[in-house]
């Protein structure tokens, strides 16, 4: 990664080669600033040489003359991405604990500094999540390894700070699942009040899980049904078609670059056909998040046919489901560059986890909504932490998570 940085911040011609820092001009300099900040209000799509060329002044020919290509582009931007989230850390690191109350607990000192955290660099974690999302999609090996070591170092880092408040090895280990999944599926939450609703609550059941404490369960209220399942019959083959095309771009693309014409070719229908079902790029994600929140609430309630222990941890750890579990992560916090999806960021939140509830419920363990929660952010949290590897491998690592997880939380 440290190649990485430097090529990144030095390249400074189209051929590749570095230049001594002397040699580059303060018009590449503000170029780089002006990507950056671009790249964090508007995202990674909007990211272009004509809109650089429009925010800071000089040609969009000298810009891709210089930066060579997209790669490039992103590449600086990343750099001074995984710089500005490695300088956070440095500050924690050092005076995080000090911080907080001395009679704090773990999973009270864990969702106050996650809450800073998210406070703190929401436009820079939103702009990391697209850069991860991009290294996996493109394939560029310098990001693709960039953004997993930035990863790590940031589980690492969660797993460093709860060792603080008495967490070993394999607890530092959930707790960072933990926080890499919340920091990611809540930035859609521009409140904070609200926010640490959906982080405290995890938090907690984390620790009383993993220290064996007695567990009063909440009940469901079930009267969100009627509600959440109305697409299962409103919608045709052709337009269900659309949606899982939209789906799947999504999860590849995020919701700035998803494109309606390429939708229509990965379902193999006309333009004319995706903008009859669902005019505008708006609606179209609007109605695959209500789809994804009717597929959820489906899972809670059907009766289901027996399984066996390893078919269900199978479906626990979304091992054979990791596309849908990126997708799943792409929509939750999707709301950031889009509010008016925000509420159905709010309806998506209300019903996750209601899959592993029921799978969870299926292995013979007392749980209830909350748990299922916690464990599919969990599940998000490892999917990050090894998305970058091949398809066979991942598949593997997340198998093994699930049968670790299930070891430490219900012995």
């Amino acid at each position: 990664m440290a190649f990485f940085l430097a090529r990144a911040g030095k390249l400074n011609d189209r051929t590749g080669m570095l230049a001594p820092e002397s040699s580059r001009s303060p018009a590449i300099d503000r170029w780089k600033v002006a990507a950056y900040d671009l790249a964090l209000e508007e995202g990674l799509a909007a990211l272009s040489a004509r809109a650089l060329a429009s925010r800071v002044g000089g040609s969009a020919s000298a810009i891709n003359y210089h930066f060579g290509n997209r790669e490039q582009l992103i590449a600086t931007v990343c750099a001074q991405a995984l710089a500005a989230s490695a300088d956070w850390r440095l500050q924690h690191r050092a005076e995080g604990h000090v911080m907080l109350p001395i009679w704090i607990d773990p999973a009270g000192a864990f969702a106050a500094l996650l809450q800073i955290r998210i406070e703190e660099s929401r436009p820079l974690l939103a702009l990391l999540r697209e850069l991860e999302q991009e290294a996996i999609t493109s394939g560029w090996p310098d990001i693709v390894e960039a953004m997993a070591a930035e990863t790590e170092a940031e589980a690492v880092f969660w797993q460093d700070f709860t060792a603080i408040f008495g967490a070993s090895a394999p607890q530092g280990a959930l707790w960072a699942d933990l926080a890499l999944a919340l920091s990611s599926t809540t930035l859609s939450l521009a409140s904070s009040a609200h926010r640490a609703a959906w982080i405290s609550g995890a938090a907690v059941r984390l620790h009383q899980r993993m220290t064996g404490q007695s567990i009063v369960l909440i009940p469901n209220r079930m009267q969100e049904a009627a509600h959440f399942d109305a697409s299962s019959s409103r919608y045709n083959e052709t337009a269900l078609r659309i949606l899982d095309a939209a789906l799947d771009a999504l999860a590849e693309k995020g919701a700035d670059r998803l494109n309606q014409r390429d939708v229509a070719a990965r379902a193999g229908v006309s333009l004319s056909a995706v903008t009859y079902f669902f005019g505008s790029k708006q609606d179209l994600i609007s109605a695959a998040f209500d789809e994804m929140c009717s597929r959820a609430y489906r899972i809670m309630t059907d009766e289901g046919r027996e399984r066996s222990r390893a078919l269900i941890v199978e479906t626990l750890s979304a091992a054979s489901g990791s596309k849908q579990l990126a997708t799943l992560e792409v929509l939750m916090r999707s709301g950031l560059r889009h509010p008016v999806l925000l509420p159905v960021v709010d309806r998506m939140l209300a019903i996750r986890g209601v899959g592993s509830e029921a799978s969870l419920a299926q292995l013979g363990f007392a749980v209830d909504r909350l748990d299922g929660y916690l464990w599919i952010s969990m599940v998000t949290g490892r999917y990050r932490r090894v998305c970058h590897l091949p398809l066979e491998a991942l598949g593997e690592a997340l198998r093994d998570a699930a049968w670790g997880r299930l070891a430490a939380l219900f012995p």
